[in-house]
């Protein structure tokens, strides 16, 4: 930056006027609405939310990911700083989000959480993934139920035996666990 630059950036941030509360929701609207309204997207796209406290309107923030249409893919990486944010709600927005929840006990570990949430941006190999489970005609004759995905209808989609999850994008060297609770009957012993 040059130096009037610079003197702009600082006058801006004088500018900023905090009145207490956290709006999770707000800042969220704002970031989609300038992903959704830039002329030239790219393919490695991420919100990246930082939070320090409880958010006073955080039901909204599910309503809004559902509804809100945006052309472009993205991911959502939340970080929780301190003891005074929600960590349930930061994680579940990341799971919205497609992204990683990264817990800053303390203003030092910052520059890894960072690096680490860059790092993978940077080394995607694949985005818009589609993943669906189901039965097979076998196991449906045998009984076989999937009872439910866990982390719910925020990640999962539910159509009849069937569930659907979207993977925008993969990262090389990351792994992420998918959980489905079954129902397999006891199977009968034959004779041979």
């Amino acid at each position: 930056m040059t130096k009037e630059n610079k003197d702009k950036a600082l006058k801006s941030i004088e500018l900023v006027d905090a009145d207490g509360g956290t709006s999770i929701c707000e800042g969220l609207k704002s970031a989609l609405s300038i992903l959704n309204d830039r002329k030239q997207p790219n393919s490695v796209t991420s919100i990246f939310l930082l939070s320090d406290g409880l958010d006073y309107e955080a039901k909204n923030v599910k309503n809004l990911l559902r509804d809100f249409t945006i052309s472009t893919t993205y991911t959502i990486h939340t970080f929780g700083y301190g003891s005074d944010h929600d960590p349930k709600l930061m994680t579940s927005i990341a799971d919205m989000g497609d992204g990683n929840f990264y817990f800053v006990n303390n203003f030092d570990t910052l520059d890894d959480c960072f690096i680490g949430c860059l790092g993978g941006r940077l080394h995607s190999i694949g985005e818009n993934a589609l993943i669906n489970i189901g039965l097979t005609a076998t196991a449906k004759n045998l009984g076989v139920k999937i009872n439910k995905a866990y982390s719910g209808s925020s990640m999962w989609k539910a159509e009849g035996d069937c569930f659907k999850t979207r993977i925008s994008n993969i990262v090389a060297g990351k792994q992420k666990d998918y959980v489905l609770e079954l129902t397999i009957p006891p199977l009968q012993e034959r004779s041979c």
